[in-house]
């Protein structure tokens, strides 16, 4: 009896843990090659191979508080996770990649937007395996109780790239 109040007890503290998770309605992500203005070249004159810079957009919406979310991780590389409450009732983020439209996120009324902003990190720890993770898949990692947890967002989008002066 006394295993089975166990194994019941566990249970419970893991659905507790997953309903913390949901607090998350929707996430928003987006990639953008970002790509030099200036071709560079070489000593005789040749171009300069160039690899654009990828940026990650990533929007969570909520209802309620958001919790601690610490690190991301993209690839099995890690960042460090600052989450920027958005104000706006709107959001522009930018247009896609093989169409003229613009991408604009409107949180449903009483749910609450947040940026993610990512900062590398130096960590000396291994992307966490989660079955079902595909390697394009962005993992965010938190804390709650002192419980890890994790929520994967799947899909990105392609937006057009910006490019630099």
């Amino acid at each position: 009896m006394m295993r089975y109040t166990l194994l019941l007890l566990l249970f419970c503290c893991s659905v507790a843990v997953q309903c913390q998770t949901s607090s998350i309605q929707k996430t928003y992500a987006f990639t953008r090659e970002e790509l030099p203005g200036t071709i560079m070249v070489d000593e005789k004159g040749e171009p300069v191979k160039h690899k654009g810079d990828t940026t990650n957009i990533i929007y969570l919406e909520t209802k309620g508080t958001v919790l601690d979310y610490q690190i991301a991780w993209i690839k099995g590389i890690p960042y460090k996770i600052n989450l920027l409450p958005v104000n706006e009732s709107r959001v522009r983020v930018g247009q896609l990649m093989n169409a003229d439209k613009d991408v604009v996120i409107t949180p449903k009324t009483g749910n609450k937007l947040w940026q993610v902003v990512l900062e590398p990190v130096v960590l000396n720890a291994k992307q966490p395996v989660i079955k079902g993770v595909q390697p394009t898949d962005i993992i965010l990692q938190g804390d709650y109780k002192r419980r890890k947890f994790f929520y994967t967002i799947k899909n990105r989008v392609m937006l057009r790239p910006l490019l630099a002066m």
